[in-house]
């Protein structure tokens, strides 16, 4: 696979996803190392600082693995992941990784005022705009994951109709009418029962589990500013997370 130059935006990010995609269309069974720093900086066209910032953020994600003194290779454990837990994917995606068709619903598409504890997590006063956005993934014909989004207004200057939302993701939407690139997201991993889950949303009585993994996370932009707050209910029956994580040698 060629490594094709890519526009200087975000570049760290930008680096790691087209090495993630160079990755992916590698032969491992021929060859499992990568160029070296400066062959990836010259042909992506950007320094070697960039380059070595992209292999760190791989690096903890368990993809690559550095030898002194012979270079850096693909852990080809980790190739093996559906879902790396350490990665963000969208939710179709994830879904199918799993082997099933998805299907994505449209629940709820309005407006509400950012109570205390969203508008500390979101940076913003009490009492502001959010567009709340809550979507339904579905797994062949059923329910996978339910995701709610919170969406300060102030990002847009127009907000664009419901039938975008309907079939674009929250990511394309504020990358393509708020110009907000997510760069990297924080979030918090508990289990819950349905009961439980039904305090958030009115969906929870259409799992087919007794018990779901909630996700809650802030989503940030390449300055670290926040943009985004999501829950997300998964059934883990369908869809299961993977990690390698870097283990200190003992």
């Amino acid at each position: 696979m060629e490594m094709i130059p890519v526009i200087k935006k975000n570049l760290s990010d930008s680096i790691t996803h087209n090495l993630r995609d160079y990755i992916n269309n590698m032969d491992l069974e021929k060859n499992s190392k990568l160029p070296p720093e400066n062959v990836i900086s010259q042909n992506y066209g950007v320094s070697r600082v960039t380059v070595r910032r992209a292999l760190d953020e791989l690096e903890q994600e368990g993809l690559i693995i550095r030898i002194h003194g012979r270079g850096t290779f693909v852990n080809t454990q980790a190739t093996h992941l559906k879902i790396n837990f350490g990665t963000s994917e969208e939710f179709s995606q994830m879904i199918e990784k799993s082997g099933y068709k998805t299907r994505i619903e449209l629940v709820s598409f309005h407006q509400e005022k950012a109570d205390i504890e969203k508008a500390d997590l979101l940076n913003i006063h009490q009492g502001k705009p959010l567009i709340v956005v809550e979507k339904n993934y579905f797994a062949d014909r059923n329910l996978a994951i339910n995701n709610i989004d919170y969406i300060p207004v102030s990002l847009f200057e127009n907000i664009p109709d419901i039938e975008e939302w309907r079939i674009n993701s929250n990511y394309v939407i504020m990358r393509k009418h708020a110009g907000v690139l997510v760069a990297r997201e924080r979030i918090h991993v508990e289990s819950m029962s349905k009961k439980e889950v039904a305090n958030y949303t009115g969906e929870a009585n259409k799992y087919k589990c007794d018990s779901l993994l909630s996700l809650s996370g802030v989503l940030f932009d390449s300055s670290n500013s926040p943009v985004c707050y999501g829950l997300a209910f998964f059934d883990s029956q369908f869809l299961h997370f993977e990690m390698i994580r870097t283990q200190v040698a003992y």
